[in-house]
């Protein structure tokens, strides 16, 4: 291979990362580079290693034989660049290499990226690649080292530490409602047009619970449905429904006065949010600073429900 190593490495990381998301626009995105300079990498990746890795169609690759062997390899090395980074770290009492986060697309742009800029100006030798999509990334593959997200967490085999809690409110913009009359009551929450993401839990149903505890479960009924949270918002920005959203994804807008409240003597469960990262004894240095950052960042947070 007559490319440089620095060069080499970029271009293994970029394929690696095709490979694991599935499609040239997935690893663009996740990479924050465009498609067309993805697709580029992987053929002058194939042209130095004279080798022919992936199979390609209109939306999807798959690995050849050859790239497959070719991928457990540079797995190997990913992995002992990593160890290299974590003894340089140790050698030199600096922190550096680059720290792997995923987190949901609205979260992490409301609340999530605040904290990261507080985190780097600690940490200036320190890189960051903040993976950002509502599916997120598997912590299996050692493609992410953490990940931040909202909601009770599942997988036994993450460490899961709890953030803070935030409550989930009903909501829509005041255009919304000055077309469709506000609800005053749960029942009439089924004649609203309601958004929502296609894997959400109150996707066609939601349980409201009044002052007295008594729940009230309520079919919804909706005409739009997306994977993105980032689109929900927009959708409830632009006037075409209600949803619910955790209150700290919205307490801006709420304090404008850009969306209304709704039905707020009722109340949904409240969500944790929870930062995991793999359960193994020797967690490297870089992860267990972010996850204590955040742990200090989120001590005082407001989200707090109170009931």
């Amino acid at each position: 291979m007559s490319g440089s190593r620095s060069n080499m490495l970029r271009l293994i990381r970029c394929f690696t990362r095709v490979v694991d998301a599935g499609s040239f626009s997935a690893a663009a995105y996740q990479l924050g580079m465009n498609k067309g300079s993805v697709s580029q990498a992987i053929t002058t990746l194939e042209t130095e290693t004279k080798l022919r890795l992936l199979n390609r169609d209109t939306r999807h690759v798959s690995l050849t034989e050859a790239g497959r062997h070719f991928y457990n390899g540079c797995q190997d090395v990913l992995q002992s660049v990593e160890r290299l980074d974590e003894l340089t770290d140790h050698l030199t009492g600096e922190n550096s290499g680059t720290l792997r986060v995923a987190c949901s697309n609205l979260f992490g742009s409301r609340v999530l990226v605040p904290a990261i800029g507080h985190f780097m100006d600690f940490h200036p030798h320190l890189k960051l690649e903040l993976c950002v999509q509502d599916d997120v990334a598997s912590m299996a593959d050692g493609a992410i080292d953490v990940t931040v997200r909202i909601g009770w967490p599942q997988d036994s085999s993450l460490v899961a530490r709890r953030l803070f809690e935030t409550r989930q409110l009903i909501v829509a913009t005041p255009q919304y409602l000055s077309k469709h009359r506000a609800p005053m009551s749960p029942e009439e929450l089924r004649d609203m047009n309601w958004l929502s993401l296609t894997r959400h839990r109150f996707r066609t149903s939601l349980t409201l619970q009044d002052e007295h505890k008594q729940e009230h479960s309520i079919p919804l009924r909706g005409r739009v449905l997306t994977d993105n949270s980032s689109m929900l918002y927009s959708l409830l920005m632009s006037n075409n429904g209600i949803t619910a959203l955790p209150e700290c994804n919205v307490i801006d807008e709420l304090d404008r006065g850009e969306l209304v409240h709704l039905l707020p003597e009722y109340l949904l469960e409240p969500l944790g949010v929870y930062v995991l990262y793999p359960s193994r004894d020797n967690l490297p240095q870089k992860t267990r600073l972010f996850v204590d950052f955040l742990l200090d960042y989120f001590r005082s947070y407001p989200f707090t429900p109170e009931f």
